[in-house]
């Protein structure tokens, strides 16, 4: 039965009833009458809004990495990303052990998720996740993805945002054919950097044009490397990365901080 026809017979068996003779009502009419208009109501309202289109699942954007730290340039790239392509929110996932970094020294993961914390405050649309560092072991991006497809089930369509230069490693990611159809990877593309199509095509087949998206992000040449650089040798970062995570590398002393 359509939708149309169940909200047609929700408002004729509310007419008949307000239309029976009943002598007179008692709390169990009032009672009865009003569950039957909640139930018109419910599904008059689901259908303006399937018509109007606003129950289209919205996707789920994210972005994973060491954020050692997280920069202007992450942000930037989430938020353009969120907005061409519509998506409800963008997850941050600071990496408990990153399978690229595991010879390098890198921060606590406790103090890279509290500046990820701090620095995505501000977006209502931006929420940290603290998903691999309650998971044991290395952080492999297709255990991830595949937790994130449990727990938000199979219709919501979910865009892993990197860079070009990433995507064209993929094929030596851990489980890549299994990840790619789990998720779409959406390629923030610069000038100068751009993707290995003719390689993925040959290593993914169909699933690579299908599931690998471009889109030109604005460029802004920053890099947790220059930070962490920058504040060893005592110079600015302010507007490299947001004040609250300034002020908290500043007041945690992380990368031994000598900044005044």
């Amino acid at each position: 039965m359509s939708l149309l026809m169940k909200l047609q017979g929700y408002l004729r068996s509310l007419r008949q009833y307000l239309a029976t003779p009943k002598g007179s009502f008692d709390a169990r009419d009032y009672l009865k009458a009003a569950g039957l208009m909640l139930l018109s109501m419910a599904a008059l309202a689901f259908v303006v809004k399937l018509f109007l289109g606003e129950w289209v699942m919205k996707g789920i954007g994210i972005m994973g990495g060491t954020f050692d730290p997280i920069h202007m340039g992450h942000l930037l790239t989430a938020e353009y990303v969120r907005d061409a392509y519509g998506l409800e929110k963008v997850l941050f996932i600071p990496a408990a052990n990153s399978p690229f970094k595991l010879e390098k020294k890198v921060e606590s993961a406790e103090d890279r998720l509290a500046m990820t914390r701090l620095a995505v405050a501000d977006n209502p649309h931006f929420e940290a996740s603290d998903i691999e560092m309650r998971r044991e072991g290395v952080s492999y991006t297709s255990d991830t993805i595949a937790l994130l497809r449990a727990r938000f089930g199979p219709d919501v369509p979910l865009y892993f945002i990197t860079g070009a230069d990433a995507i064209n490693d993929l094929p030596d990611w851990h489980h890549p054919r299994e990840l790619l159809e789990l998720c779409h990877f959406i390629a923030a593309t610069r000038q100068g950097t751009a993707l290995d199509l003719p390689k993925l095509r040959a290593f993914f087949g169909a699933l690579c044009d299908a599931h690998i998206h471009e889109l030109a992000t604005p460029e802004l040449e920053i890099s947790s490397t220059e930070i962490r650089a920058r504040i060893r040798q005592g110079r600015s970062i302010r507007y490299m990365v947001p004040e609250s995570v300034e002020t908290y590398i500043r007041k945690e002393g992380l990368y031994r901080c000598v900044m005044e």
